[in-house]
């Protein structure tokens, strides 16, 4: 409540209110038939890639593992987006969801490139956990201080 009142003097002096309504449409979704052709455990990286193409988005999980990523989206929405100009410079705040129902295909694999699993559904729900699961640096283990780091030292 106490940011609403300043933010309703911005809007009232020299700020911009654009409100959109869009249609957009990217991508197509794989030909008929080509992701039920797939097998996992029995078809691997070069079958994906020959019947689906190239993936929009493609990244390492945790083994060795990896993810690609195949997506489509036709949409229409609005986005409200303001500007307000504070001295020198403008603020600009933007809001829409239009592309956020993107649906897609995520095809799973293990290290030795073999499919293992087939997720259909909204690319957002299916890749958001897995982005906040990527593989980091390798940290030291308790009671591996000493062990062959400190040659030529001392």
């Amino acid at each position: 409540m106490r940011l609403l009142a300043p933010l309703l003097v911005a809007l009232g002096t020299s700020s911009c209110v654009i409100v959109t309504w869009a249609r957009a449409r990217q991508l197509s979704p794989p030909p008929a038939g080509s992701v039920e052709s797939l097998e996992p455990g029995a078809d691997d990286l070069g079958d994906a890639l020959a019947h689906l193409g190239a993936p929009i988005e493609a990244f390492q999980l945790e083994g060795g593992r990896y993810v690609l990523a195949y997506g489509w989206f036709q949409d229409s929405g609005w986005t409200v987006t303001v500007i307000v100009p504070i001295q020198n410079v403008s603020g600009r705040f933007t809001y829409g969801e239009l592309g956020a129902k993107g649906k897609g295909v995520v095809l799973f694999f293990d290290g030795d490139d073999r499919i293992t699993e087939i997720r259909r559904g909204y690319l957002r729900d299916i890749l958001e956990p897995l982005r906040r699961k990527r593989p980091s640096m390798p940290l030291e283990r308790p009671g591996d201080e000493g062990e062959g780091g400190d040659e030529g030292a001392g």
